[in-house]
């Protein structure tokens, strides 16, 4: 019999108040299946792409969504609404916010905040990258307020 690993973040992103696309990207990054540049040339694919934020560094998911400038200040805006300190050193260590002493409800629109704004990193650069458009990390902002607001709505 196959040994599964114990995931104990999955039922925190499947969750009927989060759109399943938006939870399904989570899934992937947490399993190392999102395109970055570094997935590509582990399955073989010798594609030379630098940061889309910084242009300074390899494309690796955990700088991109963690370590990047931009990231940095979409996650220390996080912070200051959360009113905590956030230090990530992988990509679980996001997720154990969601762990916190949290009402459910606000539990969920927390979870929502984070997979919103890794997809709209992800979206953003995307766009740099295949539009040549460029959105600046306060229209960033707007962009996971106005996804999280589905959340909150429907809650």
């Amino acid at each position: 019999m196959q040994q599964f690993q114990d995931l104990h973040w999955a039922k925190l992103i499947w969750n009927c108040d989060i759109p399943p696309s938006k939870s399904f990207f989570l899934w992937r990054l947490m399993h190392e299946k999102v395109p970055t540049e570094e997935n590509l040339m582990i399955r073989g694919c010798a594609i030379p792409y630098m940061c889309n934020f910084c242009c300074r560094h390899v494309e690796s998911s955990f700088h991109i969504f963690f370590e990047c400038d931009y990231a940095i200040k979409l996650w220390s805006w996080l912070a200051g609404c959360l009113n905590l300190v956030l230090q990530f050193t992988s990509m679980e260590d996001m997720l154990k916010l969601c762990e916190l002493n949290w009402s459910p409800k606000c539990k969920i629109t927390i979870t929502a905040a984070i997979i919103n704004l890794l997809n709209t990193i992800w979206l953003v650069g995307n766009q740099a990258r295949f539009n040549n458009k460029f959105i600046s990390w306060k229209s960033a902002i707007s962009l996971i307020i106005a996804s999280n607001s589905l959340t909150g709505n429907n809650l």
